[in-house]
């Protein structure tokens, strides 16, 4: 009996807060923050229409007068939310009077009094799914954990909407401000060479700018304009890129100039760019020239033999070796006559008329050659017979033979 008293009790409830919800939304009372930080609530009896010095508040208590610059804001509570809390205390202490009251609150909005619901079913019935899922909580293991509280007890942080793990966030932040300070450097580079090419007033103090710049955030910008043959800045300019890039170092600067030997048109910039490379030793330059060794243009390869031979490390000595002759593919004929192809070993080849048509052929590379013979000691030098110097090299590297055995 009193279970189906407690049941009618909490329907009549629920159908009043509907009922309420659909009313216009007239105020009935407000809460008034205070400037200490504390809040009443109460109904307004002098209207704000006929502005006054006070405010006459009557509350559950009774009436009270504030002071207007007391009050730093006023809240007006809405009809439904003074009918939910009329309705509060008569809802049934029940697993079941909760969760309807909780999924009224859904529907009207009231979002923290739907929590708080929820969260009287979960203590008169901890286990109760339903109201842990909605709640936020998962199961783990034998136990269920809010997810919130478990990602924040795991380290995480909580990002636009996502969950991350501080030192991901810490590098984004570094990765956005490296960001920043590399576009404010394309800016400033950018007005500086302009002032200096268009020999404007300030261009004496654009070069001493120039030539101060000592932060690392500067180099990409700096090795744009290296690298930039669309619309590339003077040749003065352009080494004295190079020189900065050289004074300052790091991963962009050794990858601007490996590019430049290898691509570059100016010799004085191929030339410029591996002598800095020669002074920092740099391994990985070494080891970006070998790949290039392989390269399907015979004038790249020449190139990579060239940049081997200056830096100076005997380790490429074997890719070298390897290299001395190399097969390219030329395309010969498609013209009237004899056609002739010059390689860079000096040779010539030459074809017949008629419709073109591209062959394999193999080139003795010169500057391969002169690299190897800077590389290996002097006295050795058996051109570009691969086999032979295979032989040799073997022999240069067999350690000898050691007698292991012991005196007795």
């Amino acid at each position: 009996m009193v279970c189906s008293i407690k049941s009618r009790t909490c329907g009549i409830l629920m159908a009043g807060l509907l009922y309420a919800s659909s009313l216009p939304g007239t105020v009935r009372a407000e809460v008034f923050h205070l400037v200490t930080g504390g809040t009443i609530e109460g109904k307004l009896l002098n209207t704000l229409s006929d502005p006054s010095p006070r405010y006459v508040i009557k509350t559950s208590t009774g009436r009270i007068v504030l002071e207007t610059n007391k009050v730093v804001r006023i809240e007006r509570k809405p009809d439904v939310l003074l009918q939910y809390e009329a309705a509060r205390p008569k809802v049934p202490n029940t697993v079941d009077g909760h969760m309807k009251m909780a999924r009224l609150c859904s529907q009207l909005k009231l979002m923290p009094q739907r929590e708080y619901h929820l969260e009287q079913v979960v203590k008169l019935d901890p286990d109760h799914e339903q109201a842990r899922q909605l709640l936020g909580y998962t199961r783990e293991g034998d136990g269920w954990h809010k997810v919130d509280l478990w990602m924040k007890q795991q380290g995480y942080v909580r990002v636009s909407g996502r969950w991350r793990i501080p030192q991901e966030v810490e590098n984004d932040n570094l990765r956005e401000q490296r960001s920043k300070e590399e576009i404010n450097w394309r800016v400033k580079i950018r007005q500086w060479e302009s002032a200096i090419v268009k020999g404007r007033s300030t261009r004496v103090e654009a070069m001493r700018n120039l030539k101060a710049i000592e932060a690392y955030r500067a180099t990409p910008a700096l090795a744009d304009r290296v690298n930039d043959m669309r619309q590339p800045p003077p040749r003065e300019l352009r080494l004295l890129y190079i020189d900065i890039l050289g004074s300052i170092g790091g991963s962009v600067a050794t990858g601007t100039m490996m590019t430049r030997v290898m691509e570059d048109e100016d010799g004085l910039v191929r030339e410029r760019c591996l002598e800095q490379l020669r002074r920092w030793k740099s391994r990985r330059a070494m080891l970006y020239f070998i790949g290039k060794l392989s390269s399907k243009d015979n004038r790249m390869v020449n190139r990579a033999g060239w940049a081997l031979g200056s830096l100076g490390n005997p380790e490429a000595v074997l890719p070298l070796i390897n290299a001395l002759v190399t097969t390219h593919q030329q395309m010969v004929g498609g013209g009237g006559g004899i056609n002739a192809g010059f390689g860079s070993d000096g040779g010539v080849g030459f074809g017949a008329g008629g419709k073109p048509k591209i062959i394999q052929r193999d080139f003795m590379n010169q500057d391969v050659l002169s690299a190897l013979s800077q590389l290996v000691p002097p006295g050795f030098n058996y051109s570009y017979n691969e086999e032979a110097w295979h032989h040799w090299y073997t022999r240069a590297n067999t350690p000898t033979a050691v007698n292991l055995r012991r005196d007795r």
